[in-house]
């Protein structure tokens, strides 16, 4: 009986310990498992079979473990289904008080406080950053251990407490004091989204210290230590390629950031050290990284490299750095290197050393002069001379300067009258001084080291000098002479570069940029003479005296400080090679005549002012300028004028054609510019103005029967009458470029005309006879490029027989005719004529090979008169309106209007094309492709049956079939599609609205806004997807996919034709299973999915208006077993489609395999298996649980009647 009563209680003991455990249904033998208990699968925290709702109540780091579900603490619900309003991270297991007070801690026993704001005290710190307002300082009262989000503006006292875990910032928050360690999960100790940072004497610590993550505007003030003991110590993180958002640090006084791999690490924003004391250390890394944005940095001490990227701006202005900051410091700043350690201070480096320079000083100093010379009893003094010392000059001839140094600089003005002359009456005419700086450099306070001046001390700056004047003088021009030349000084009211003013206290004050010499005259000065080398070689009063100092120099140069005069004629007879500066300045005369002598005589006219406002202007009635010769004339800049005559004539008695004008600048202006009765003229830049009326004969510039000109550059124009006029039988006019401009602008009555460039504009009327180039008999007139246009009248008009006109470039437009010819011959073999009519001819032999023809008012461009003896071949060329017959050249025919609407000749050749109807009816053969596109009409079909380079447009045929022959252009117009194949096209243009299919050919170009398919051929250019064709295939593939044949761009292979057309299409491949998730099984009692995983484009799936109808999976029978609402479709990264079969379907199917397939409009994927699988099947239909319990309680009841019993 003993031995019962133990077997029965161990009996019972294990049946109450299996009673306890939480176990699982099972399902009876027969059912199906899902019909008794739901396994969840949870959405937004809601099943989608039974809809039951997670309560949240196993939740870690704020996600839900059996929902998956990101909760906030202050939403989780307590068993009673109450909102738990405390911190989620305080310990769930609350103290509970029986009702004497067992089982809990004592009810009066004061609680334990966390955090308090103001006189409230919290338990939790969570509790007290929930009641937390804007503003508010949190004060902390012990040490905290759990995650926190801070939404609300305001300071976080630590104290002397720490916070352990994840921080997150979203709002303007202020840490005082304290310690915030990184938590087990966190990426940082403090994560920043949103708001701002200001750390105050606390100690941020962990892997890495603070990540910004946010694409909004975020500034950290670091005024406490960050230690990264791994990582970074300050991050911005990108959490959109597209918005990066801005960083901006400040680090204080108390800012120390410790990391191992980068201190601060800026991708859009701006870092700015306010303190000395401030510092960063990354050890052999970067201590500061800036992608884009600017930095600003005092001071602090920088352990590790500096990182800018390109377009960041800033500047360093103090600090410590183990890496040389030199490339990003403020100008006048440097960094010293102290073993290894760099100092940014402001200085200058001399040599090896850097010092701290500046100018103290400048000191007025006493007059010396010459014996004989007084001057005022007044010191010389600068202004303005600090700024202008060249310091980095200046230092170099320093001696032994040592890094560190402080040197101070001083500056006087050593002055000095080293001559004063008289003139015949005794009176100073003029006065010479010597100015020169004496510097001296002190150091770190010693005596001055004296240091001789030369130019490069000064760095170019205004210095104001101010010197006593010679007793009894007062100047009227200073002369400053100097390395560069010489400065003129007049009489102003203000001290400047080129004015002086006379002080009250008898002295001068001017401005220099470097010193020497200066020389003041009591007279105004006319001219300067300089020699070869531009050397000063005195000043004179009038023009003849400065010629006279200049004749037989050759290379020297007269140059006006003024205006002046020759009262009477001028004439230089020398051989002789001299220039005149006109300065600025007019130079009149009444006759200026240049002769050669026994030798060439080359005279050089120049303006070096920079206003350009230099004039030699002639007074008398002869020309400014005559030319004899083997004399030329050069004219740089200034201008050149006569009021009312000739400017510049060349006279070359002997007719040798020796005179010469070169014209490279400048202007020349006159009633007649220029007359050439022999010599050459040579424009190749300025103007030349003639304003002499439409009188026979004068124009402004006449070239005579000895002369020629040639225009290369430049213009030349008269308002009033002729531009040009060529008269004489050896008379020449050669325009290779620039402008002339006239009521005629070209008036040849003998000579030749070529123009191969430049622009001809005539402004006169429609008079006949009149135009913008009006060319007499024996004139030969050549037009290689450039234009010719008369907006008013006739562009060309060419009268006289012997006239002959040749036309190989160039446009010519006329508003009543391009060309106007009374006899003479034309052969024009390029080049665009467009008039009202394009060339109007009487009694004109014309012939044309070549160019452009258009007449505006005429119907057609060449307008024959039918009397005399015209005659008009044309062979070649584009016309407005087509060609008559009885005008083109013997075995050429006219042509249809191309493409373009122009017109031509051809050569009678054979057939070029054959119609057909749409009932396949021949329509005949045509030699112009538009005639037979035409021809066979709606749905009709044109074959070609040779090459040409002929256009067409298509605008109604079905099929255009190429035959394999070439054509120029081809035009689709068409609203219903055109089929085009076996064509070698140039060019094959389909139009808005229109659309084309292409099987086979040859195409260079396809361009348009219209339709492509294309199926086959090769282009020259490259072929888009969207070009591409989609066929439809007869029949149905498998399953309910719509049949078609996708092509795809491919590149051509075929040896002999891939060089001149690389691009093609090709079949693309069906698509495919790739692959099934969870190794292509699923279990059933699982709450998984299947996803199917293929290389077809999600755009190509089969669907039915919105729903797709796209997946099949049969069983062994065959048998298609899924519908659309068990399966949900999507697009991955590449495009490709996504199926996922849902739970719902999978758990209810029998084990075993089933294949699967998609359906694309492009084609069928392959089958494919998966398997269904279940687990074991055991027990009955009663719970476990309820059975162990019966078990337990009737080994109890037996175990009690036994002890009964044996009672």
């Amino acid at each position: 009986m003993i031995k019962l009563r133990k077997l029965l209680a161990c009996l019972m003991i294990v049946c109450m310990a299996f009673s306890l455990m939480p176990l699982a249904a099972f399902a009876a033998e027969g059912e199906d498992p899902e019909e008794s208990v739901c396994e969840h699968s949870f959405v937004d925290g809601k099943c989608v079979n039974c809809k039951y709702e997670c309560p949240h109540t196993n939740i870690v780091d704020g996600v839900c473990v059996d929902c998956e579900m990101l909760v906030e603490q202050d939403t989780v619900q307590d068993d009673s289904g109450e909102v738990n309003g405390g911190d989620a991270n305080n310990d769930p297991a609350a103290a509970q008080t029986g009702e004497n007070g067992e089982g809990g801690e004592d009810e009066n026993k004061a609680p334990d406080y966390t955090a308090q704001i103001g006189e409230n005290k919290f338990e939790t710190l969570g509790e007290a950053l929930a009641a937390m307002q804007p503003g508010d300082t949190v004060t902390l009262l012990d040490n905290v251990t759990e995650n926190l989000i801070l939404k609300t503006d305001g300071t976080i006292d630590l104290g002397d407490f720490s916070i352990t875990g994840v921080v997150a910032v979203q709002a303007n928050v202020t840490f005082v004091g304290g310690t915030v360690n990184q938590g087990d999960i966190a990426v940082a100790a403090i994560v920043i989204n949103s708001g701002s940072l200001t750390l105050d004497g606390t100690i941020v610590t962990g892997d890495n210290g603070i990540s910004v993550e946010t694409t909004e505007e975020v500034s950290v003030i670091v005024g406490g230590t960050v230690k990264a003991t791994e990582g970074y110590g300050i991050r911005q993180n990108v959490i959109d390629a597209k918005e990066k958002g801005t960083l901006n640090v400040t680090s204080t006084e108390n800012a120390r950031i410790e990391a191992k791999t980068v201190g601060v690490e800026i991708i859009n924003g701006s870092y700015t050290s306010e303190s000395k004391a401030d510092r960063i250390e990354c050890p052999a890394q970067t201590a500061l990284k800036i992608d884009a944005g600017s930095y600003n940095i005092a001071g602090g001490m920088f352990v590790g490299i500096l990182s800018f990227g390109k377009g960041v701006t800033g500047s360093i202005t103090g600090g410590d750095y183990t890496s040389d900051p030199s490339e990003f410091l403020k100008d006048d700043y440097i960094a010293v290197d102290l073993a290894g350690l760099y100092k940014v201070a402001q200085g200058t480096k001399v040599g090896d050393a850097y010092v701290y320079a500046e100018i103290v000083n400048e000191n007025d100093s006493k007059v010396s002069a010459a014996d004989g010379i007084t001057v005022a009893d007044v010191p010389a003094k600068t202004e303005g001379a600090g700024s202008a010392v060249n310091k980095d000059a200046l230092l170099s001839k320093a001696a032994d300067l040592k890094t560190g140094d402080n040197v101070e600089i001083n500056v006087r003005l050593k002055t000095e009258v080293k001559e004063a002359v008289a003139d015949a009456d005794g009176n100073i005419s003029s006065a010479k001084y010597s100015l020169t700086p004496e510097i001296g450099l002190s150091v770190n306070g010693a005596a001055a080291q004296a240091i001789p001046y030369d130019a490069s001390l000064l760095n170019g700056g205004e210095i104001t000098v101010t010197v006593p004047l010679v007793d009894g003088f007062t100047p009227n021009t200073i002369v400053h002479i100097h390395g560069s030349g010489e400065s003129i000084y007049t009489k102003g009211n203000a001290a400047s570069l080129t004015e002086f003013v006379v002080n009250t206290d008898n002295t001068v004050s001017f401005k220099v940029t470097s010193f020497s010499d200066f020389v003041m005259y009591a007279n105004e000065l006319v001219c300067e003479v300089l020699d070869d080398k531009g050397t000063s070689q005195g000043y004179y009063s009038s023009f003849p005296a400065a010629r006279d100092a200049v004749r037989n120099n050759d290379g020297w140069t007269i140059k006006l400080l003024q205006d002046a005069s020759v009262e009477s004629s001028l004439e230089i007879v020398l051989p002789w090679t001299w220039t005149i500066d006109l300065a600025g300045n007019t130079l009149s005369t009444d006759s200026f005549y240049i002769a050669s002598g026994n030798g060439t005589h080359s005279l050089t006219i120049k303006d070096s002012s920079d206003t350009k406002s230099g004039k030699l202007t002639g007074i008398g009635t002869s020309a400014t300028i005559n030319i004899g010769g083997n004399c030329v004339l050069t004219l740089e800049s200034g201008t050149i004028e006569h009021t009312s005559g000739t400017a510049i004539a060349l006279k070359d008695n002997k007719n040798k054609k020796s005179a010469q004008l070169i014209m490279n600048g400048g202007a020349v202006n006159g009633t007649t510019a220029v007359t050439a009765s022999s010599g050459t003229v040579t424009i190749n830049g300025g103007e030349v103005t003639g304003t002499t009326g439409m009188t026979e004969g004068l124009a402004a510039i006449t070239v005579g029967d000895n002369a020629s000109l040639t225009l290369t550059g430049g213009s030349v124009t008269n308002a009033n009458g002729n531009a040009i006029k060529v008269n004489g039988a050896s008379a020449q006019f050669v325009m290779n470029g620039g402008a002339v401009n006239g009521v005629t602008a070209i008036y040849a009555e003998q000579g030749a005309v070529e123009i191969s460039n430049g622009t001809v504009t005539g402004t006169n009327s429609t008079v006949d006879g009149e135009a913008a180039i009006l060319v007499n008999d024996n004139v030969t007139l050549t037009i290689k490029g450039g234009s010719v246009t008369n907006a008013k009248g006739n562009a060309i008009s060419i009268n006289g027989v012997s006239s002959q006109f040749t036309m190989s470039g160039g446009t010519v437009n006329g508003r009543t005719k391009g060309v106007d010819m009374y006899g003479g011959s034309a052969e024009i073999s390029s080049g665009t004529i467009e008039g009202g009519t394009a060339i109007n001819t009487v009694g004109s032999s014309i012939t044309i090979s070549g160019g452009t023809f258009d007449s505006t008012t005429a119907d057609k461009e060449v307008v024959a008169a039918t009397t005399g003896s015209t005659t008009v071949a044309i062979s070649g060329g584009s016309f407005a309106h087509a060609v008559p017959a009885d005008q083109c050249a013997d075995g050429y025919m006219p042509t249809k209007a191309d493409a373009n609407g122009r017109y031509g000749v051809e050569p009678k050749v054979e057939p070029v094309a054959m119609a057909q109807d749409a009932l396949g009816v021949n329509k005949g053969e045509f030699a112009q492709i538009q005639d037979a596109v035409n021809a066979a009409g709606f749905g009709g079909k044109v074959t070609l049956l040779r090459d040409s380079g002929q256009y067409a447009n298509v605008t109604g045929i079905s099929v255009f079939d190429g035959a394999g022959c070439r054509m120029k252009s081809l035009t689709v117009q068409s609203t219903a599609t055109v089929k085009v194949m076996n064509l070698r096209a140039d060019v094959i243009t389909v139009s808005a609205n229109a659309s084309v299919e292409i099987s086979s050919g040859w195409y260079r170009t396809h361009t348009g806004s219209g339709t492509y398919s294309i199926s086959g051929g090769v282009f020259g250019d490259e072929v888009t997807q969207e070009q591409c064709a989609l066929v439809p295939v007869t029949g149905k593939l498998t399953g309910t996919a719509a049949s078609l044949t996708k092509y795809i761009p491919a590149q051509n292979t075929d040896p002999e034709t891939k060089d001149a057309y690389p691009y093609t299409v090709e079949v693309a491949p069906a698509p495919r299973i790739t692959g099934i998730s969870n190794s292509a099984y699923f279990q059933k009692n699982s709450n998984g999915t299947l996803t199917i995983y293929t290389d077809g484009d999600y755009d190509e799936l089969v669907k039915a208006r919105t729903i797709y109808r796209c997946l099949h999976v049969y069983n062994a029978n065959g048998t298609d077993l899924i519908s659309s609402r068990y399966y949900t479709v999507e697009e991955d990264a590449n495009g490709y489609a996504v199926i996922t079969i849902s739970n719902s379907f999978l758990r209810n199917r029998p084990t075993g395999t089933y294949s699967v397939q998609v359906d694309f409009t492009t084609g069928v994927t392959q089958l494919e298996d998966f398997r269904v699988g279940t687990s074991p099947k055991t027990g009955d239909g009663y719970p476990m649980a309820l059975v162990l319990l019966g078990c337990s309680a009737a080994a109890g009841l037996l175990f009690a009647a036994t002890r009964k019993r044996r009672a």
